[in-house]
């Protein structure tokens, strides 16, 4: 039909498919109250395409910055003082009060007698569960 050819031709376009009339209706409403189901279809498709973009760029665009934020964070100097693992700005990394914590962890991550597991330990800090594992 000439409707259906004619949204064809704006959604091609890549036209605002969510502009809105005087109540409030974006094209795809009209489409539908007026029984025009394929040119309905067809705004609906391209509406649905149209978020799914913004919000693949949207989650695009934060895991950039968290890349950006812990690439920094990684990069940064770190120095000991007594028991404690300082960032750059004195904030605390690792704290030797958190021993205790880590003696759990490594209790219910390998309990007595669990012999043959292998962890990986990714972290670098005091050592602190490390030891742990290794006991």
């Amino acid at each position: 039909s000439d409707a259906v050819e004619a949204v064809s031709v704006l959604v091609e376009a890549h036209t605002v498919w969510d502009v809105t009339d005087a109540e409030g209706r974006i094209p795809a409403d009209v489409a539908f109250t007026a029984g025009h189901q394929r040119s309905f279809d067809l705004l609906t498709l391209y509406g649905c395409s149209v978020i799914r973009a913004e919000i693949d760029d949207g989650h695009e665009r934060e895991a950039k910055r968290q890349r950006t934020i812990h690439f920094s964070y990684l990069q940064e100097k770190l120095r000991y003082e007594d028991e404690r693992l300082l960032d750059a700005d004195g904030r605390g990394v690792m704290m030797g009060w958190e021993a205790p914590l880590m003696v759990k962890h490594a209790e219910l991550l390998m309990p007595k007698g669990s012999d043959g597991l292998d962890v990986l330990n990714v972290g670098f800090g005091l050592g602190l569960v490390d030891t742990e594992f290794l006991k």
